[in-house]
């Protein structure tokens, strides 16, 4: 609400606000009264202690107050020092306006430089001993970085390490394993990550699935066994196989990386492929001769006693088997070529 305040030592009339009403009863000349605060805003020639009184326009006329009030500062700081010592500075004008946060006075702090300096290093040193204590504290216990099992341990209860940095207990994940292999030269071309690969195991008696899931771009190399034998170049890669539960680390595997996959094909033994100059054939037990038309092979060729050759397209292979892509059913009995090493050979 609005007043209109009148300062006669100033002989002002400015107007005001009301920012409070103390709900205190006054008794004044017979009348209950109640003392309202007024906000001004200072021309420049108000100061604190002058005689003020103020009144309220209204429809029904002007409402008079039933007694004067004094000025007073709205906002006052009493300014300590906090701390004896010389006056060094003093910008201290009776009537001067300041702003908040301005020096307007300061004492010499020469002494106290130095013992603040001192203070700071101790507080440094004192927080770094803290912090290696709290390190130490923490290193009092170790804990499992990974779910898995313990696969080893070196230490027991009641043993004393005698330095940090001592190895105690191994962990290792179980669910899956890996098998760290050597691809020779010969067959690097052939495989590529993703592969399957099947693993054996116990004498060929238990069977896991794997995947190659690295394969080395550099081969190394190292000398091979025998008599005048060169350096072997292979290339090192990593099968990732799923655990059942019965593998450990540590157990000797067998694999066979599965390059190629054909469903539904007709194989037979590989040493059971003959290469000769008139064509690939296979030799068929005479028991099927009104089967198949033997082949005509170069003069010289010897032929196993109670077969006959048949000439046959081949497709995939490995060491073990070969596919047969015709020339052949299913059900042939067949001859197999099998294969003596000489040691005197030196092979």
């Amino acid at each position: 609400m609005t007043v209109n305040v009148s300062v006669p030592d100033s002989m002002a009339l400015v107007k005001g606000t009301i920012t409070s009403v103390d709900k205190v009863e006054k008794p004044i000349d017979g009348a209950i009264c109640f003392r309202a605060n007024i906000s001004i805003p200072n021309p420049g020639t108000l100061a604190e202690g002058q005689l003020a009184s103020g009144y309220i326009s209204s429809s029904s006329g002007d409402i008079m107050p039933a007694d004067t009030g004094k000025l007073e500062y709205n906002d006052r700081a009493e300014l300590v020092m906090q701390v004896a010592g010389k006056l060094t500075v003093a910008d201290v004008m009776e009537y001067k306006y300041y702003k908040k946060g301005a020096v307007i006075c300061s004492v010499d702090n020469s002494s106290l430089l130095p013992t603040l300096n001192d203070a700071v290093k101790a507080r440094d040193e004192a927080q770094k001993k803290v912090t290696e204590i709290q390190n130490s504290l923490s290193s009092t216990e170790i804990r499992s970085e990974i779910d898995g099992m313990v696969s080893a341990m070196i230490l027991n209860v009641g043993d004393k390490l005698t330095a940090s940095g001592t190895s105690v207990i191994t962990i290792s994940n179980t669910d899956s394993l890996r098998v760290d292999i050597q691809v020779d030269e010969m067959d690097v071309s052939k495989v590529q990550l993703g592969m399957p690969v099947q693993i054996t195991y116990n004498d060929g008696a238990d069977m896991a699935e794997g995947t190659l899931t690295y394969l080395s771009f550099e081969a190394k190399s190292e000398q091979g066994g025998g008599w005048n034998s060169g350096a072997v170049a292979y290339f090192p890669a990593q099968i990732s196989v799923a655990n059942s539960g019965k593998l450990l680390p540590g157990m000797g595997v067998n694999y066979t990386i599965t390059s190629t996959v054909k469903e539904d094909c007709l194989m037979v033994p590989s040493p059971a492929v003959v290469f000769t100059e008139s064509g690939t054939v296979v030799y068929v037990s005479k028991n099927h001769e009104s089967e198949y038309t033997a082949a005509t092979l170069p003069e010289g060729t010897v032929i196993p006693d109670g077969y006959f050759p048949v000439a046959v397209e081949v497709g995939l292979s490995d060491d073990s088997n070969t596919e047969i892509v015709s020339g052949l059913n299913e059900g042939a009995e067949i001859y197999v070529t099998t294969y003596t090493n000489d040691p005197n050979m030196g092979w």
